[in-house]
């Protein structure tokens, strides 16, 4: 088993064993795990996790690594909000939402925090293409209140955001299923 080949078969930098185990079904588990170690062994591969690997770095989509490490989740706080343009700061870090546990993964190419919100807040995001790749990234008036009530803000006019750039009807909606506290906050903002 070649790399090239495995690479030409699945034509994207990011691989799960599970895809190893599909497109060579007839090998043993051992022989595949052991293939995994040499590549990895030779700098060919990149391990971010167990069971994940990265063929390349450079040029990676980390909103994308970051739906995948970690699932159920959709990017929202800081990082949708700078990719909307709505933050002046670049997020050191790639932020998600989960309705799991909170996490912190460190990786080779990044680190990627989940945040968790209960169930009934677990909505307001789409499928994007972002490069090559398809992310679950929330709207721009669901990250902001992500980042209201994740954060617990008392004010917003500390806030160094463009309240212009939101959707007035969307962010009054969505923000009928948060707390009292979060309304506020938004009718402060609107």
């Amino acid at each position: 088993m070649k790399l090239e080949d495995f690479r030409y078969k699945i034509q994207n930098s990011f691989f799960s064993f599970e895809d190893l185990l599909k497109f060579y079904p007839d090998e043993k588990i051992n022989t595949l795990k052991t293939q995994i170690y040499r590549w990895i062994k030779k700098g060919k591969i990149f391990r971010l996790k167990r069971g994940f690997y990265l063929i390349k770095k450079e040029g990676l989509n980390l909103y994308f690594v970051a739906n995948i490490l970690y699932q159920p989740s959709y990017i929202s706080l800081e990082s949708a909000l700078f990719y909307y343009g709505i933050i002046p700061d670049i997020p050191f870090v790639t932020t998600s939402i989960t309705t799991i546990t909170k996490k912190e993964i460190k990786t080779i190419v990044g680190r990627f925090i989940y945040r968790k919100i209960s169930v009934n807040l677990y909505f307001g995001f789409e499928k994007i293409k972002i490069g090559d790749e398809f992310v679950q990234m929330a709207y721009k008036e669901k990250a902001i209140l992500d980042y209201l009530y994740i954060y617990k803000f008392k004010r917003i006019d500390d806030l160094r955001i463009d309240w212009q750039k939101f959707d007035k009807s969307k962010l009054n909606e969505f923000s009928k299923n948060y707390p009292v506290w979060v309304q506020k906050l938004v009718c402060e903002a609107v």
